[in-house]
């Protein structure tokens, strides 16, 4: 495949490989998780098996964005330590763009330790740290393009834009379905009210 650099390091390759595969695991997850919580999907599929795509999707791209990041470790000729894949602006190359994807994974990380803590949370608190999921993508879809190997080609550039419009396009289908039918339900419910 050409876009494998010849001669660069196992290590390397490793990496951009986990990278991508995390990232497309991450896309799936929120594009999952926006539409099977809007009521045209949920209706169709059991709540049960929602949640648990759901969780299998995004523990399996926070998985692969922890490869990526250990396996970088492992080349000598990227140069980055522990610290600077954990702390924020730590790494000397391109800090802003690697603390993008260092803030996306311990958000997310952030994110799926609340799944286990969602009833000492309640519902509501629940729900706000879960809208970090946004920040989280964008995050890493910034970190992908600033810092990507790959994203320097046309394709995969438009295939990471596809992944945002795709993104906005399901979180606005979401928010007008919910007004349409928040709208409907108070339409019923004064209905119900002037019938009495």
């Amino acid at each position: 495949m050409e876009s494998f650099v010849v001669g660069a390091s196992s290590a390397w390759q490793a990496s951009r490989a986990a990278g991508l595969v995390s990232f497309a695991l991450l896309w799936a997850s929120v594009i999952w998780g926006i539409l099977v919580s809007s009521k045209p999907f949920s209706s169709k599929i059991s709540r049960a098996a929602i949640l648990d795509w759901h969780r299998i999707l995004s523990t399996a791209a926070l998985a692969f964005a922890g490869i990526h990041a250990g396996v970088l470790m492992l080349d000598s000729h990227a140069g980055y330590g522990a610290a600077d894949l954990l702390v924020p602006f730590a790494a000397e190359d391109s800090p802003v763009a690697t603390a993008m994807g260092v803030v996306a994974f311990e958000l997310g990380m952030a994110i799926a330790v609340s799944f286990r803590l969602r009833k000492y949370l309640g519902m509501r608190a629940w729900r706000a740290l879960h809208l970090l999921a946004y920040p989280v993508f964008v995050l890493a879809l910034a970190h992908f393009i600033a810092i990507g190997t790959e994203a320097k080609r046309a394709y995969v550039f438009v295939l990471a834009l596809s992944s945002a419009f795709s993104v906005l396009f399901a979180s606005a289908f979401r928010v007008i379905y919910r007004v349409g039918d928040e709208r409907s339900t108070t339409a019923r419910r004064a209905a119900t009210v002037d019938g009495e």
